[in-house]
């Protein structure tokens, strides 16, 4: 199992430094936030920088990359890890492409929509659609959504009214 861990779930192993300057506080453990690492059995999640006043978009982080589009289909300038409500994560935009750091043959993601429900597409490395999703839950609550088939290599997170965040990703 590898991907990367948001929302508080990750262990941290690392003073966190953010990319575009702030104090070093020094802090260790557990933070709210859209941490990203590899996560592998054999391995404590673990992350060292996290996003403030957001990131360049795209956004690479762990051989994950991140690209936000407005909606008009443009890129953002920014890739923003935002708080709505509990839920601290990566802002979707109007549609978010992950590039997994590498093929898989099962993803899951969690998302929390605060508007109309997202809807996730895996691609495989031809750009040929191998499984969708669509979340069902209300707004406010966090849904955890299985994509599965051959040669998964991205997402394609589609969130209608520029309302959702992205907490997890866990691929296999």
């Amino acid at each position: 199992m590898s991907g990367f861990v948001a929302a508080g779930r990750g262990i941290l192993s690392a003073p966190l430094r953010c990319e575009r300057g702030a104090i070093d506080t020094g802090i260790t453990g557990t933070i709210e936030g859209l941490i990203v690492c590899p996560v592998r059995e054999d391995q404590v999640p673990r992350s060292d920088r996290l996003p403030c006043d957001g990131a360049p978009n795209p956004w690479t982080v762990s051989a994950y990359i991140f690209r936000v589009h407005d909606f008009s289909g443009t890129p953002t300038a920014i890739a923003d890890v935002v708080t709505w409500g509990a839920f601290t994560g990566l802002n979707a935009g109007f549609e978010t492409r992950i590039t997994l750091a590498s093929p898989a043959d099962t993803v899951d993601i969690t998302l929390a929509h605060f508007s109309a429900p997202a809807t996730v597409t895996a691609l495989d490395g031809a750009g040929t659609v191998v499984d969708t999703e669509t979340m069902t839950a209300t707004g406010g609550a966090a849904v955890t959504l299985h994509l599965s088939g051959g040669g998964i290599e991205a997402l394609v997170v589609q969130a209608p009214q520029n309302e959702t965040l992205i907490l997890e990703i866990c691929t296999s």
